[in-house]
């Protein structure tokens, strides 16, 4: 990660890690922050409330960019989430602060569609009754819908997420 902090165009600390949580690593950038004041001691700024408040406005700025970015352009998005889903599915299973912004991104395949989809598209999905989101853990949605474990759902308007990777299973939604 490398996100610098100045404060009016005076630089604070050149590799800045506190100003994202850690499954935002992949960002690169310029923070200016004027509300810092020159004077802080660059040894001891960490233990201002300020960092702890840029933290959660740049996460949540950074996180509605990409779901603009998801919404403007679906396919140049996916292109994207191929190479970064890891980040954002950690951050969906380790940050339960984000996992509000972070679910709008997140994609799996499914047995019903060849496109990728998200959470809301397959609750929308769901069966009447259906209170329980199903999913199958394979390394390609081909092997998926082949696997025995897919049996009970062939022929039946029941979704099922194919996920292809562990985190996956880690994460727990809120109700």
């Amino acid at each position: 990660m490398k996100i610098s902090l100045y404060s009016k165009k005076v630089l604070i600390k050149a590799d800045c890690r506190e100003l994202l949580p850690n499954f935002l690593r992949f960002v690169k950038g310029v923070v200016d922050c004027e509300d810092i004041p020159l004077n802080i001691s660059r040894e001891n700024y960490q233990d201002t409330m300020l960092i702890a408040k840029l933290k959660n406005i740049i996460s949540k700025r950074v996180l509605k960019m990409l779901v603009e970015e998801s919404e403007k352009d679906e396919a140049s998005y996916i292109e994207w989430y191929n190479e970064f889903q890891f980040f954002l599915k950690e951050g969906l299973a380790s940050e339960a602060d984000y996992q509000d912004a972070l679910l709008p991104l997140i994609r799996y395949n499914a047995n019903y569609t060849d496109k990728f989809v998200n959470i809301e598209d397959y609750v929308k999905k769901m069966i009447p009754g259906q209170e329980t989101i199903y999913f199958i853990l394979a390394p390609s949605r081909e092997l998926a819908l082949s696997s025995p474990y897919m049996e009970p759902f062939k022929n039946t308007k029941v979704p099922v997420l194919v996920v292809n990777m562990h985190v996956d299973e880690m994460v727990k939604l809120k109700k």
